[in-house]
């Protein structure tokens, strides 16, 4: 064999062991490739993150009933836990709603359903009266959806000193105030209609059904004066 030919085999060789002489510590291509996708990650995860911080800073006035949160360091791991006062302010807003809900499903179904007495509408034909229960039933059905998610979120009442009782006073002043208010702006000031229409006491019936409001209502708030004192878990 020639120098010429033992000379042209060998040059890749010699490419070869330069290459390894001159980058010892080259990285392997899949390491490399591994490396740029978890910087990309990280990268798109810290995106994420301001995107989210910036978000619940410009949309918090929309949650004010959630206050404040307390923050806890365990180790690498941050967890947040809902406060004593956001959830006295969960309970109150969700019992009162469940409360104004009852009482409006306990109209509906026994003066609008069993008794028949009155609809909600009255001064319209038969269909029309069927549409206006109708949307009263949905507008009583909405209010108990939330007023249960709000329950929900806020836990168990017994977490919170006096927590039961102040879930009943509220459920309480909240039916108190549907009777109040049904009482005095359909029966009374928009008069679309009566708990009795036609009968000669109808007087008297739309005036025990707005003092049986007024009821709930003393005594939901004598309840919850018993219950102003310092929370504690």
């Amino acid at each position: 064999m020639s120098s010429a030919s033992a000379y042209s085999l060998e040059i890749p060789s010699v490419r070869q062991w330069k290459a390894k002489i001159s980058f010892p510590y080259a990285a392997p291509p899949g390491l490399v490739a591994r490396e740029q996708g978890a910087c990309a990650l990280l990268n798109f995860k810290r995106f994420k993150f301001s995107n989210f911080l910036y978000c619940r800073k410009k949309l918090g006035f929309l949650f004010p009933i959630l206050g404040k949160h307390k923050t806890m360091n365990l180790g690498k791991r941050r967890e947040t836990a809902v406060t004593i006062d956001t959830k006295r302010k969960l309970i109150i807003v969700g019992s009162f709603l469940m409360g104004f809900g009852t009482l409006g499903a306990l109209d509906g179904i026994i003066f609008h359903q069993l008794l028949q007495w009155h609809s909600v509408v009255m001064e319209t034909s038969r269909q029309g009266q069927i549409v206006s229960d109708g949307l009263f039933h949905l507008a009583v059905t909405i209010t108990l959806i939330v007023g249960g998610i709000v329950l929900w979120l806020g836990g168990k009442p017994t977490d919170i000193s006096k927590g039961i009782r102040l879930l009943s006073c509220f459920f309480l002043i909240g039916g108190g105030m549907f009777n109040v208010i049904e009482g005095i702006i359909n029966h009374h000031l928009l008069q679309i209609h009566r708990v009795k229409p036609g009968d000669p006491n109808a007087l008297m019936y739309d005036l025990a059904f707005l003092a049986s409001g007024i009821f709930l209502f003393v005594i939901g708030y004598i309840i919850r004066r018993n219950t102003r004192s310092k929370y504690a878990v």
